[in-house]
């Protein structure tokens, strides 16, 4: 949800949003990153949980273990990706001393189209966000149709 939330940005900095879109979403998106942070303790949680139960019964634990590893380890890959373009797109617009929660140079349209599709980010990030979504599916194999449709959605 939240590398979507990054990835939609992404796209509407390339677009030429005027900046008050560009505000509401930084609002929204401030409230994204404090849901990603309770989000990430509570995920913290449950791999501990889980790495407690595989010292009880490891045949049992292992396989759920691992995926949540992998998913932790792919998640915080592609969020690290998508953040690197932001920061890219955003120093590029405000010089060396940019912060991505308050943006200065928000008039400066062509900034994301520069950063994004002259070192081709832009196909990048999509390989990686495709790469990314191949993965979930991958390790939900077995799953119910509807989780696994979800992803796809």
């Amino acid at each position: 949800m939240i590398g979507m939330m990054y990835l939609v940005l992404t796209a509407m900095l390339a677009l030429n949003v005027s900046s008050e879109v560009l505000d509401a979403f930084a609002k929204v998106d401030k409230g994204l990153y404090k849901t990603n942070q309770i989000t990430k303790l509570k995920n913290g949680e449950i791999i501990k949980a889980l790495e407690s139960a595989y010292g009880d019964n490891p045949v049992k634990v292992k396989p759920f273990l691992d995926k949540a590893k992998a998913v932790t380890k792919a998640t915080s890959e592609i969020v690290n990706k998508i953040e690197e373009n932001k920061a890219a797109i955003v120093k590029y617009k405000d010089g060396e001393d940019f912060n991505l929660l308050d943006i200065k140079n928000k008039g400066n349209r062509e900034a994301a189209a520069l950063v994004m599709l002259n070192n081709k980010r832009a196909t990048n990030l999509k390989n990686d966000v495709h790469t990314y979504r191949d993965q979930l599916l991958n390790m939900l194999s077995g799953a119910p149709e509807n989780l696994r449709n979800s992803i796809l959605e």
